[in-house]
């Protein structure tokens, strides 16, 4: 189907379906024409070929277009969209905010188990399933590590990355659990913990301004609150 569905940060998504059975799958459609995106996309490939989780989407197969330089995966599709289309701003309970939570981390756990950071963590990467479950997606920026190594590619989005990745300074395993904790902040407050409108902006609040818990007369529970200022800590 012509109808894009999404976008990625080097791909467009398609909605596509099986001639064999008439399945639906999300078909993602990546030009390789830089040198760059070819090692981005097998890497995307590797990582993705190998994962198999209740909280990650699963890529069942992969079509090369050697005519055009393109690659397709072909990928589960989920019509309710991404988490961020699904939270629309607005605080979630408590309880549901747990649920997620706990599918997040069994999702990270295993990546983590594998040494695989995501390194894009956000809403508009986590999709929602037709009874509410979530999976995470788009491993572009996935990279295979160890454990005790430090890398210092920037590289995520903005408002999901940890302040010493911000900072251009070396980082590890531990900078996912950011961007795990502004996502948190984000189901409990329904907004971001920084109100900036550029990069520069994000950097000076990150670094200068304490985040605000306790806003919009929200009441969070000790245990939760505990968690999400430990998460959202800037020194890792």
């Amino acid at each position: 189907n012509r109808k894009r569905i999404g976008k990625g940060s080097f791909s467009t998504i398609y909605k596509g379906y099986s001639t064999k059975n008439n399945n639906v799958y999300a078909i993602k459609e990546i030009v390789i024409d830089k040198k760059q995106n070819k090692s981005l996309v097998k890497r995307e490939l590797n990582v993705l070929k190998s994962l198999d989780h209740p909280s990650i989407v699963k890529l069942h197969d992969v079509i090369i277009d050697t005519n055009y330089n393109n690659i397709y995966f072909v990928l589960d599709y989920y019509p309710k969209g991404d988490f961020a289309k699904f939270l629309n701003h607005r605080p979630l309970k408590e309880k549901y905010c747990k649920k997620y939570l706990k599918q997040l981390a069994d999702g990270l756990e295993y990546l983590l188990d594998k040494d695989i950071l995501h390194r894009d963590l956000k809403p508009q990467n986590i999709l929602l399933t037709d009874d509410f479950n979530i999976k995470i997606t788009d491993f572009g920026f996935a990279k295979q590590i160890d454990k005790n190594s430090l890398i210092n590619t920037l590289c995520g989005s903005p408002m999901y990355m940890a302040p010493e990745i911000i900072n251009k300074k070396e980082y590890d395993i531990k900078s996912d659990l950011w961007s795990v904790g502004v996502i948190l902040y984000e189901m409990i407050y329904g907004q971001v913990p920084y109100n900036v409108n550029n990069f520069l902006e994000l950097i000076k609040n990150v670094n200068k301004c304490d985040i605000k818990y306790h806003i919009n007369n929200i009441k969070v529970s000790d245990d939760c609150l505990e968690l999400m200022v430990s998460l959202l800590t800037k020194n890792p």
